[in-house]
């Protein structure tokens, strides 16, 4: 279904289902799905068709979601203050005991996590309501371009999308502004890392 209004009710609603989301973020059009849930992040790997070997990112509501299913320094917790809410990802090191809480494809084979509290007033209310990490990956076929609007997600994932038998919610924000993609950082021995240079500039 596609909504020109979003009605976060009907869209958590789905999530909760097991089903996915297309959504605006700061940077392009998003494929959310409930990141505990296995099958509904199988589902976003089979929608893409992206290897089980790249994880996805993870958007969450606060902090305080944060440190509930990663281990966070001094320094990492640090920049998550002076930057967030914004496209700025952080690879972490999840917690032992949330591992097996998180679907596969979800935690790298490091053991790390790639989270961000997005700045995005859509994205986040769709984490809020679910109360859960939210899966974020762009809403594109694995090595497609990012999508701006949902037509060009429709011409990406509609075939995949319209072939699922599970629910599945989009909101047409209309045409994005073109951003580049998150930028991806982790800290090691205190300093930052630069994995993927995107919109944030360090």
């Amino acid at each position: 279904m596609v909504q020109k209004n979003f009605l976060t009710t009907q869209a958590v609603d789905v999530l909760k289902k097991g089903g996915v989301t297309v959504y605006p973020t700061e940077t392009a059009y998003g494929l959310g799905a409930d990141a505990t849930n296995h099958r509904a992040v199988e589902r976003i790997f089979k929608i893409k068709g992206r290897a089980h070997a790249k994880s996805v990112l993870l958007l969450m509501k606060d902090v305080a979601m944060v440190k509930r299913y990663a281990l966070v320094s001094a320094e990492e917790l640090s920049l998550m203050k002076k930057f967030w809410p914004c496209a700025l990802t952080i690879v972490l090191r999840v917690k032992p005991e949330m591992r097996s809480k998180l679907a596969q494809g979800v935690v790298a084979k490091d053991g790390s996590i790639a989270v961000r509290v997005s700045s995005n007033t859509h994205a986040h209310a769709l984490v809020k309501g679910l109360g859960k990490p939210l899966v974020s990956t762009s809403a594109n076929r694995a090595g497609g371009a990012n999508t701006y609007s949902v037509a060009g997600v429709k011409k990406q994932l509609g075939a995949s999308l319209r072939a699922t038998s599970f629910p599945y919610y989009i909101y047409d924000a209309g045409i994005l502004p073109r951003r580049k993609v998150s930028t991806i950082v982790r800290l090691y021995k205190g300093r930052v890392e630069v994995l993927r240079q995107g919109e944030i500039i360090l």
